[in-house]
């Protein structure tokens, strides 16, 4: 359900006229993700086919668009499997389709993982903290669209979804943000949601990395949080400790995760748990989710209370 504009092979091929990406040979619909409008893209030019991913973007405005395309440049420009934007014939990465902020992307090889190994994990881990490092020493900034405040705002609004205990427990997730937010933990530009679904593996190999829209200034912490409880997490939503253990030391490859950051570790996965339960509960009604937040409230559960 990623297609809220519809396009028409005639929006397509006037988009792509504004690039040397060749003709149009098809087009579909990317039926996955909630936020955006994305389409897998072919033309042919020369003789060969290319690949390419078109995106419009429903959840950023046109001020905001350009921190994201100088932020994926940077990290493709490091080398890391990252789609940097395509230009146009006049050079620009930013275009505007159907009124709204529009791009090009490469398509990059591999698919994603429904079943995380120690391998996996431990070339995730080596990637974020690659992100991590190639980013500290950039300016690059952008206001954590998730604060505590958010939180505390987005409880009150869903708080109907929720029974009393597991608001208490969210309301106290967002009181430990509170506290860290005032912190000297280390901060920098996180991915921000560096789940399954925004990774391709070829075989055992990282040959892409998808969707900064959520990327913004934050303990860097948060980012390995959010990162953990998905890639190292159980069918039964608790979290797997050696697959936890090997993200990390893939992590520590090229950053050292400093001893304060670990004593806060599972507290940061409750926030993170917390923060993705609650954008889930944005999406929809009970029973009527786009994406369900289930999953991430039983992990909460299993972090905040668990088994002896």
């Amino acid at each position: 359900m990623a297609a809220f504009t519809p396009l028409h092979k005639i929006d397509i091929e006037n988009f792509l006229a504004l690039f040397n990406a060749g003709q149009l040979t098809d087009f579909r619909q990317i039926p996955t993700g909630i936020e955006n409008t994305n389409y897998f893209v072919t033309t042919t030019k020369y003789d060969q086919e290319q690949h390419f991913v078109l995106t419009l973007v429903e959840v950023a405005s046109f001020s905001e668009v350009p921190f994201f395309l100088n932020l994926t440049r940077h990290l493709a420009n490091y080398g890391l499997p990252v789609p940097a934007a395509e230009l146009t014939l006049d050079g620009m990465s930013l275009t505007v389709l159907k009124n709204k902020p529009a791009m090009l992307l490469p398509r990059l090889p591999g698919a994603h993982l429904q079943q995380a190994s120690s391998e996996h994990c431990l070339e995730v881990g080596q990637l974020l903290g690659l992100m991590h490092s190639t980013l500290l020493g950039s300016s690059y900034h952008r206001e954590n669209p998730y604060s505590s405040d958010w939180m505390y705002t987005t409880i009150q609004q869903t708080q109907a979804h929720f029974d009393p205990a597991m608001k208490n427990l969210l309301t106290h997730c967002a009181e430990l943000y509170d506290l860290l937010e005032s912190s000297s933990l280390p901060r920098g530009i996180i991915h921000g949601d560096l789940f399954r679904d925004n990774i391709l593996f070829t075989d055992a190999k990282i040959t892409g990395v998808l969707d900064f829209f959520h990327a913004s200034t934050d303990f860097l912490m948060m980012d390995i949080a959010i990162t953990v409880n998905d890639w190292c997490r159980n069918q039964d939503q608790s979290i797997d400790p050696e697959l936890e253990a090997c993200l990390l030391r893939g992590y520590e490859m090229t950053r050292s995760i400093e001893p304060e950051e670990r004593d806060y570790m599972t507290t940061f996965q409750q926030i993170a748990a917390a923060r993705f339960a609650l954008t889930r509960s944005l999406t929809g009604l009970p029973g009527n989710y786009l994406k369900d937040p289930k999953a991430c409230l039983l992990l909460l559960e299993s972090l905040a209370y668990p088994r002896t």
